[in-house]
């Protein structure tokens, strides 16, 4: 009898563990109009972003911005693991929203440690900008965002 308590103590903190949870942003989300200047082009998107004592970027409208910069790109969203992947330069980033956790290649890196978090906003993913200069960019870019204007250089 006391093996069955123990047994569903065990499967009761599974569920727990396994369970998924969103960070859903609730405040007020800005259009900024984004400039991308690259190879002697400026190319210029609509960029939508919030702070929250950082900006956030939307995944969804990183991609035009990537695809201007390398054509080889590809991003879809996995509903199996709710998630959003980008393929850049062989490298996969896969940005898993309903676990809080970004995986490069096999190798996971945690939000809750660095205070940051994935949020969800109206069928949007948003992640910190320091993450898609690291991750999306690889620090061949940064983002400096002034007077509601994004700007990649």
């Amino acid at each position: 009898m006391k093996r069955c308590y123990h047994i569903l103590i065990l499967c009761f903190m599974l569920l727990l563990n396994s369970g998924t949870y969103f960070y859903e942003y609730q405040g007020d989300i800005q259009t900024l109009v984004c400039v991308l200047r690259y190879q002697g082009k400026i190319y210029t998107f609509d960029l939508q972003s919030f702070y929250n004592n950082q900006y956030y970027i939307s995944l969804n409208d990183m991609y035009p911005i990537l695809k201007s910069i390398d054509q080889n790109v590809s991003m879809y969203h996995n509903h199996k693991d709710d998630s959003i992947v980008y393929n850049i330069k062989n490298e996969t980033y896969q940005f898993e929203y309903s676990k809080d956790k970004i995986k490069q290649g096999k190798q996971y890196l945690y939000y809750p440690k660095n205070n940051f978090h994935i949020y969800i906003s109206h069928k949007n993913v948003y992640v910190n900008v320091f993450f898609i200069e690291k991750m999306l960019i690889n620090y061949q870019k940064i983002v400096k965002i002034q007077n509601k204007t994004a700007i990649i250089e």
